[in-house]
């Protein structure tokens, strides 16, 4: 890894092309297109970015490791596993320039690598890619039927009434990626049942029957139970400073025997952490 403070104005690529660095431009084009180039901690694969006196450039070469660890749950030929934190994006995308966990697991295999289904990125849990295009084949022709158990915990603002109860509606996206409820849109269930409830907060276990985006964050806005932390739909309370949705477990087809794969991500300690302080039964969450 390389830190350059900037010493004049310029843009990003001319700057460092003439930096004295031990780097061909193509290389450095290269380490762009490769997000390994940041500018005061964000990443950028632009070229002509702007750099100014006193910024820092950082430049991490990709056939070195990542400084964020993998929470490896499994790992086969065909599959990786993952445990993704809260604050990690699933995928680059173009309005947000970091860091993503595809570029971790990139990292970690250095090689090949293929999404197979996203988390948002306040979303810890259970996350899977395929390690080759014949298991990414595999999983996307029908993504439903081969993860047939998808189970989140949640913990949502106030006291929900039903102790079980299935949520379905048709979502839709805005042109600002917000997602509703419209009759236009895209059908999608939810069921939950009760881990622990009081008049603050309510613990729940969410099944997933379809995999729409924010699909769980949309439901429980809809019945007026907003998952803490989720300002974005309606939440007012966020006293462990992230989003209270985590993907529990997983269960899966294998791609090669068609047996039931099952993968657990413990609950995050800020969970047991505002449930105590909450006063909320904790038993039965602590054994998630």
């Amino acid at each position: 890894m390389k830190k350059i403070i900037v010493k004049e104005n310029g843009t990003l690529l001319n700057y460092l092309y003439n930096a004295d660095l031990p780097y061909s431009k193509s290389k450095l084009k290269s380490l762009l297109k490769h997000r390994c180039i940041s500018i005061n901690g964000r990443t950028t694969t632009q070229f002509n970015d702007a750099v100014d006196v006193n910024d820092e450039i950082t430049i991490l070469e990709y056939n070195a490791k990542l400084d964020t660890p993998l929470d490896i749950i499994y790992e086969d030929q065909n599959i990786l596993v993952i445990n993704k934190p809260n604050g990690l994006l699933s995928v680059p995308t173009e309005r947000q320039n970091e860091l993503s966990a595809l570029d971790y697991v990139k990292d970690y295999i250095k090689g090949s690598v293929y999404v197979i289904h996203r988390l948002d990125k306040f979303t810890s849990g259970v996350m899977i890619f395929a390690k080759n295009p014949q298991t990414k084949n595999f999983f996307q022709k029908d993504w439903q039927k081969k993860a047939p158990e998808r189970q989140y915990v949640a913990i949502v603002e106030g006291r929900i009434e039903k102790e079980k109860d299935t949520i379905s509606s048709y979502l839709k996206e805005s042109k600002d990626l917000y997602m509703y409820s419209s009759d236009e849109g895209k059908y999608a269930v939810t069921h939950y049942e009760m881990i622990a409830s009081n008049s603050k907060y309510s613990a729940l276990l969410v099944k997933l029957e379809t995999g729409r985006r924010n699909q769980i964050r949309v439901h429980m806005a809809d019945i007026k139970h907003p998952i803490v932390g989720d300002s974005k739909y309606g939440s007012t309370t966020n006293p462990i400073r992230r989003l209270a949705l985590h993907a529990y477990r997983v269960t899966i087809k294998n791609p090669v025997n068609n047996r039931a794969m099952t993968f657990t991500a413990k609950v995050p300690q800020d969970f047991t952490r505002l449930v105590s302080l909450s006063n909320l039964d904790n038993q039965r969450l602590n054994s998630f």
